[in-house]
């Protein structure tokens, strides 16, 4: 006897729903399918491949957030200066 491979049905939903029960049931079958993806997701979080990558992405975070508060005090002076000569700044996430 052999063995099948699983095979996964793959539906794309296209136009506006008549139906309020068509609606439900597609809504349900979202739903169903999200619970099935989450269960996969935190049973592989659990393993230690998935704490492993956790904790990389974590350093990885807590390294880029050091280098752009380094950045910042690195030149945090000139933008000062600049702001209390009335130069406009244009930069992201900017508190003056």
């Amino acid at each position: 006897m052999t063995e099948k491979k699983e095979e996964y049905l793959s539906v794309t939903v296209h136009n506006y729903f008549d139906q309020p029960a068509t609606l439900e049931l597609v809504n349900k079958f979202r739903f169903e399918s999200w619970v099935e993806e989450d269960k996969k997701r935190r049973a592989y979080y659990e393993s230690p491949e998935g704490k492993a990558e956790l904790a990389r992405k974590r350093e990885e975070r807590e390294a880029r957030y050091k280098r752009e508060a380094k950045f910042a005090k690195r030149w945090q002076w000139l933008h000062d200066k600049l702001a209390s000569k009335g130069c406009e700044c244009n930069h992201d996430g900017c508190n003056y």
